[in-house]
């Protein structure tokens, strides 16, 4: 699968939604199931994206576990 558009208003759409996107449809194509406790800090960050500047990067992988 190659990704060539994405394509979303600028009220509903920022870097952290995106990112999140993509790492949904990488761990389905690798038919990895993750966590739910996983699942619920990346929504977390979705979810707090809204309070950040529209353009702000995200960072999914740090020094510190996802799971610290």
């Amino acid at each position: 699968m190659t990704i060539t558009k994405i394509e979303g208003l600028t009220t509903d759409t920022n870097p952290i939604i995106v990112g999140f996107a993509a790492i949904l449809a990488v761990w389905q194509a690798l038919e990895f199931n993750p966590s739910r406790e996983m699942i619920e800090k990346l929504e977390n960050q979705v979810f707090e994206s809204w309070n950040k500047p529209y353009d702000e990067l995200p960072i999914f992988c740090s020094n510190r576990p996802l799971l610290e």
